[in-house]
């Protein structure tokens, strides 16, 4: 018999965020696959589920490069794709986490291209978005009524944002990594700075909140940041 495949999201960082689905369906692996990058010492996925586990799971962790080449991820995606195929066909339940959600600028899209192209079968959990998570923590609502919401790589920061600056009531900057001085500055002149609030690690150790984005001018930020930035009401 096959076994299954699980893609799970694992929230922003906080265990206690976990999905009712996501704690069931990790207790029902038998192994384990968890992605590091080149940032990490460690995978922060597996630190958040890895007191829900069974004692015997097996667990695999499998590095994923810290590169903007989508064949590079491609590749790494590839390799994890085919040891899943091998594993489930030894009737293996295979569970693969990832930070936030699944489908939400996650490594785990490359990983389920490859599944689909070898015709493996997916179940994939939710979990809560590090923008939805930092909205409650911060108590700033990402959009009333009508409003309009803009959710972009903050790479953008180095084109010309001011367009979506002026057609979006809110607009969150994710991966904001390095010195977001730029990025600061043209909220400045947008007069988004001072509804602007800047959160890094989320639910994780030295989380950051910062409502005065002076503070982090010229700073070297965690890349697992984001700003989330608001028209004045």
């Amino acid at each position: 018999m096959l076994g299954v495949f699980y893609g799970i999201g694992v929230g922003s960082g906080d265990p206690e965020l976990l999905t009712l689905k996501a704690c069931k369906t990790l207790r029902l692996l038998d192994v384990l696959i968890t992605p590091v990058t080149a940032e990490e010492k460690e995978s922060l996925a597996y630190n958040i589920v890895r007191d829900l586990l069974n004692h015997n799971v097996e667990v695999l962790f499998r590095r994923f490069p810290m590169s903007e080449d989508p064949a590079i991820w491609q590749e790494s995606a590839a390799a994890v794709a085919e040891e899943i195929r091998i594993l489930i066909g030894n009737g293996k339940n295979v569970g693969f986490v990832t930070l936030g959600d699944p489908m939400f600028y996650s490594t785990y899209v490359y990983l389920l291209q490859e599944l689909k192209r070898r015709g493996i079968d997916a179940q994939t959990i939710p979990g809560i978005s590090s923008v939805t998570a930092a909205c409650s923590k911060t108590g700033v609502s990402l959009a009333e009524k009508n409003e309009r919401i803009a959710i972009v790589p903050a790479v953008y920061a180095h084109t010309d944002i001011q367009p979506i600056l002026d057609a979006f009531d809110t607009v969150v900057f994710m991966k904001v990594k390095g010195d977001c001085s730029s990025l600061i500055e043209r909220l400045e002149r947008a007069g988004m700075k001072e509804t602007a609030v800047f959160v890094s690690r989320l639910g994780l150790d030295n989380e950051q909140i910062v409502y005065d984005l002076d503070e982090i001018r010229g700073c070297n930020v965690n890349y697992l940041s984001l700003i989330i930035a608001r028209k004045k009401r």
